[in-house]
């Protein structure tokens, strides 16, 4: 959803599944609503569209489709920290991207398994495969997989203590991932937000701009689950009433793990 405004997008995309002609065409609607609703911070509604794009994809033999819903499952999963179901999920998705021959694409779910290796302290593994995104996004000339890339070696950089250039490469992912006007600004978020982390937890200069950067860029375009991280990390700054903002944003996500963060309850599935 490169550039979007989601309030703008949903009507759009509840028409193209309300009237796909096809079930190929119905389970891609439903892999990019699926993908829209996470980017958010609906994360229940997220997984249920995705996985139903999957199964749906799966039923008609298009393996694009199933790595596409499978990516942003696994993506969902690992934002709510579900780790083994992220794991699972991106695993699917890296055959369903080798199956189709997808490869200008494998870079996306590469990234994000090797964000879980790096959840669950596999540093070795993580920095292959982060490695490994960040070359085949310099050699496609893709912004959105340097990006992810250069935002995963910046953190495996600072857990094997460079703290300094693991900084440095995370400044880079924030910039480098937009570089093109017609960007994916949640890929941007995403790499500002763990700046914006490590450099509050490190006590770096330059945390409350970024922090600043992260909020606009989230209020700006309805990324409403980066809009109350930008909170967290401003009440992490000692700002007042950020607690209280992230609290009230928070009303408008079901993230269970942000909204633990922020001191509340997950929504009660219906």
């Amino acid at each position: 959803m490169r550039g979007t405004r989601y309030d703008r997008a949903d009507a759009w995309l509840t028409r193209a599944v309300d009237e796909a002609p096809d079930a190929g065409l119905h389970a891609a609607a439903l892999g990019v609503m699926g993908a829209a609703a996470n980017d958010r911070g609906r994360t229940a509604e997220a997984i249920e569209l995705l996985t139903r794009s999957a199964a749906e994809a799966a039923t008609v033999e298009k393996p694009r489709l199933m790595a596409w819903a499978y990516t942003f499952l696994g993506r969902t999963h690992l934002l709510r920290e579900e780790l083994p179901e992220a794991r699972a999920a991106l695993e699917r998705a890296m055959e369903a991207v080798r199956t189709a021959g997808w490869m200008t694409f494998i870079a996306y779910p590469q990234s994000l398994l090797g964000s879980v290796d790096l959840a669950e302290g596999r540093i070795a593994e993580a920095s292959d495969a982060f490695e490994g995104a960040f070359a085949l996004g310099c050699q496609i000339g893709d912004p959105c997989w340097e990006g992810m890339g250069a935002r995963g070696i910046g953190l495996v950089k600072i857990a094997n203590g460079e703290l300094a250039e693991g900084i440095r490469w995370l400044d880079d992912a924030r910039t480098r991932c937009v570089r093109i006007p017609d960007a994916y600004l949640w890929i941007q978020g995403y790499c500002l937000d763990s700046l914006c982390e490590q450099a509050i937890e490190h006590g770096v200069q330059g945390a409350d701009r970024w922090v600043s950067d992260l909020e606009a860029v989230s209020a700006r375009t309805g990324m409403n689950e980066l809009l109350v991280r930008a909170q967290l990390h401003r009440a992490a700054l000692g700002m007042p009433g950020a607690r209280e903002s992230a609290a009230v944003f928070a009303a408008r996500i079901d993230n269970p793990a942000v909204l633990r963060r922020v001191g509340l309850s997950a929504p009660v599935a219906a």
